[in-house]
């Protein structure tokens, strides 16, 4: 199936393809990509980095049927249907008090919003020591597109994403920041203060200047003074050359991702942006 605009694929040459069901593919997928990582968890490495560029935003049909046939067809997902890790990028998400947090109930509030003929159960996790549990929903036509046997861990996207913000603010011994993610079309912004989660909510863009105002908006719905609140930018190429010269007219401490410390960033993944590799490894976090 042709569906690629770009592929990036580096293998490690300790990678051995006996040992597929043993490793972690940690996978990341949305509307214009699909990335994963194969991680050895005897060795704590990750041996293989794969990024699918879809190029465009396709319909959820079309990526299901791309999904479907990457399981059943690329050479390392083919190999196994177990220790998968599944995150899938999009706009729909909830955060639900852990004190308010019932089990029994998380798929009653959730059809609010996400109905069952759309949307397949509600999936959680609790981030540990930040107060809160994620939940989200992926489409039925995605789930539907996994294999059946398939050992699949699914991940609220959200929950990459704090523990990568938990593990930045420990390297750069601070106590507390605000993070933005920028994907395709929208950001998610994550506030933490002595490692509780004090804030989250994600905002559509269509340009620059939205992600500017949103961001402005939130530091004034915080009350954080503009000289003394770090911010952490990691994303597209906005974040690299636009959104920092912008922000800083406005905030005194802006960090970049290639900035960021407490990551061992192989050369054998170099070519992917560092806030998707980052992504990925927190998605093999998780575990």
């Amino acid at each position: 199936m042709e569906y690629t605009v770009s592929t990036i694929s580096k293998i490690d040459e300790r990678f051995d393809l006996n040992r597929i069901p043993h490793y972690i593919k940690s996978i990341q997928l949305s509307l214009d990509g699909f990335s994963y990582i194969v991680t050895d968890p005897d060795l704590q490495s990750h041996l293989v980095l794969r990024n699918y560029n879809f190029g465009t935003s396709l319909s959820l049909t079309r990526l299901a049927e791309i999904v479907e046939d990457l399981f059943l067809n690329e050479d390392i997902l083919s190999q196994s249907r177990t220790n998968l890790n599944l995150t899938f990028i999009s706009r729909p998400w909830g955060m639900v008090p852990e004190m308010l947090f019932d089990p029994s109930r998380i798929n009653d509030i959730f059809r609010i919003n996400f109905p069952d003929n759309d949307y397949a159960d509600t999936i959680t996790k609790n981030v540990p020591g930040m107060g809160v549990v994620f939940a989200s929903r992926i489409p039925h036509i995605l789930f539907d597109a996994i294999p059946q046997d398939a050992e699949v861990n699914l991940i609220p996207q959200q929950v990459p994403i704090a523990i990568n913000a938990l593990q930045e603010l420990t390297a750069n011994k601070l106590q507390s920041g605000l993070f933005l993610a920028v994907h395709n079309k929208f950001f998610d912004v994550i506030f933490i203060e002595n490692g509780k989660l004090r804030f989250y909510n994600n905002f559509k863009f269509e340009q620059y200047a939205d992600i500017l105002y949103f961001t402005l908006a939130t530091l004034e719905e915080l009350n954080l003074n503009s000289e003394e609140v770090n911010i952490f930018l990691q994303g597209n190429e906005l974040v690299k050359e636009i959104i920092p010269v912008e922000l800083k007219r406005h905030v005194k401490h802006i960090y970049l991702d290639k900035n960021w410390r407490g990551l061992d960033y192989s050369h054998h993944f170099d070519q992917l942006p560092l806030y998707q590799y980052k992504l990925l490894t927190g998605i093999y976090a998780c575990e």
